[in-house]
């Protein structure tokens, strides 16, 4: 087993080859990156790659075949915050998406987003929450919804929206958008077609959000917040 120089931050299951799934491990020290690849053999293969940002927070595609980071300028850099399409194999940088002034990319999920009356095409999106942080709030006031899809190995917009604070947390359930927008849980639907997003429902129960977890099977979604407790929502999606 190959030791790491800091902690794990983040981890995710990476693409299916030809004969076992393969898993990784992240752990993000100043701008660099190492990855740990756990093999169909148990061995441990680690890599470090430089990078100019610090990671946030990443979500895998094996539909796409791609690798979403997302990054925030270091202490020495004055540059944007960005999304960074990856080749999940060879981490080669597909294409990057810069956010605006002051805007920082807190959260990611990746799935199908799909309307309730039919049965589309699941094609599968990145969808990403954000949050304006400046010096003078004590929580954002204001953040995006950004709705992409990886097509040809470039990042494409779909949809996007803004939000009346950050949006710290991210989940898809049953095709739809659940996010935490401070103290807030939001479900939102997105038309692809239209380029839209629609609110569906809010509720506010608790304080700032830190963490969702969908379950289909049983309908629910489970949030944490800030001060360390767990809501679990029966969430009922009607056509």
């Amino acid at each position: 087993m190959a030791p790491l120089d800091a902690p794990p931050v983040c981890s995710c299951a990476s693409l299916p080859d030809e004969h076992e799934h393969r898993f990784f491990f992240l752990s993000a020290r100043s701008a660099a990156l190492t990855l740990g690849e756990i093999d169909d053999v148990r061995s441990v293969h680690a890599s470090r790659i430089p990078l100019q940002h610090n990671l946030l927070a990443l979500a895998v595609q094996p539909a796409s075949q791609s690798l979403l980071l997302l990054l925030s300028h270091t202490a020495a850099s004055q540059s944007a915050a960005l999304l960074q399409l990856r080749d999940p194999k060879s981490y080669a940088v597909l294409d990057s998406l810069a956010l605006k002034p002051s805007e920082v990319a807190c959260c990611v999920a990746s799935g199908p987003v799909y309307p309730l009356s039919a049965s589309p095409e699941r094609s599968d999106v990145f969808v990403v929450g954000t949050a304006f942080v400046l010096p003078e709030e004590n929580e954002p006031s204001q953040g995006r919804l950004l709705v992409l899809r990886a097509e040809q190995r470039r990042l494409k917009l779909v949809a996007e929206t803004t939000l009346s604070g950050g949006c710290l947390a991210i989940c898809l359930f049953k095709g739809k958008v659940v996010c935490g927008v401070n103290s807030e849980l939001q479900v939102w639907d997105v038309d692809q077609q239209a380029a839209s997003l629609s609110k569906l429902a809010s509720q506010t129960e608790c304080l700032a959000v830190t963490s969702l977890s969908p379950n289909e099977a049983d309908g629910t979604v489970a949030l944490g917040d800030i001060s360390y407790s767990v809501i679990v929502y029966k969430l009922g999606l009607e056509v």
